[in-house]
């Protein structure tokens, strides 16, 4: 049943209606807007995940970075100088203790603060001033618990040199890295470089603590559940080892370094590789 509609009833919605279909330049552009936005939003996130392996590489081909800048720190002494400050100290007081470019200066704690590594607080006369943290703390060079030796010591341009030939490595299994790079194995090497032979000597006495009558020095580094293994047979070392519990969360925790000891065993030496703890 057809109801009866007034006509000014049906005037007003002919008018409604003729106006939608008449003006549908609002009911388009906002339709175009969303889908515009959805777009760019769309496009954002392709460019975002365009450049992040961009971003990644760089990373990749940068990393050096982070262990020049600390050897950096070590030579300096600039933790050895906020551990012997009463508090914080500001720029200008660490440059000069150092006897450095205040501008230099600040560029290389701008990294080592944004790393963690130092800590930034207000001084007593309200300029930011710079602390130690747990990581400073074990570059201090006569430190307890140091490691300002085994930093020095892996940054070192020996050391450096091998990784430049680890595809030889890969290429020829016979043939060790560092023997590609320097012509002997790493000890051989020491023996004829009395500076580089200090620098292992301070290396391996870095917190090391003794563990069976003169075969095994234990290395106890960054934290109580890896050990560095020194095994000596008759003066000469012949084993450098990593050992990592095997529990499955230390494991995890220690995935990335452990990794890492496995590229530098393969950079290092000609017979290293990945062993449990069992072996």
């Amino acid at each position: 049943m057809v109801k009866n509609i007034s006509h000014s009833k049906t005037k007003k919605i002919r008018l409604l209606f003729r106006r939608r279909i008449e003006d549908p330049g609002d009911f388009i552009r906002h339709g175009l807007e969303r889908e515009t936005e959805g777009e760019t939003e769309r496009t954002a996130a392709s460019k975002n995940e365009e450049k992040q392996p961009q971003v990644d590489i760089w990373k990749c081909v940068l990393g050096l970075t982070e262990s020049a800048v600390v050897k950096c720190a070590i030579e300096l002494g600039i933790a050895d100088a906020l551990e012997n400050s009463e508090g914080p100290m500001s720029l200008f007081e660490l440059s000069s203790s150092l006897g450095c470019s205040p501008p230099a200066l600040y560029r290389i704690m701008r990294f080592l603060v944004h790393r963690g590594i130092f800590s930034e607080k207000s001084t007593s006369k309200g300029s930011t001033g710079y602390i130690q943290t747990p990581i400073s703390r074990l570059l201090i060079k006569r430190g307890e618990n140091s490691m300002a030796a085994l930093v020095l010591f892996l940054s070192s341009p020996v050391l450096l040199a091998p990784w430049q030939c680890l595809s030889a490595r890969v290429l020829a299994c016979e043939t060790p890295a560092f023997e590609a790079a320097h012509g002997k194995e790493i000890f051989q090497h020491a023996a004829t470089d009395p500076a580089q032979s200090k620098l292992m000597d301070d290396t391996m006495a870095c917190g090391a603590r003794v563990t069976v009558p003169a075969m095994m020095v234990v290395l106890r580094s960054l934290r109580d559940s890896m050990l560095l293994i020194i095994l000596r047979d008759k003066g000469k070392v012949i084993i450098l080892e990593a050992v990592i519990e095997e529990k499955e969360k230390e494991r995890d925790q220690l995935k990335d370094l452990g990794l890492m000891m496995d590229m530098a065993m393969m950079a290092y030496t000609g017979k290293g590789k990945e062993r449990t703890l069992k072996e």
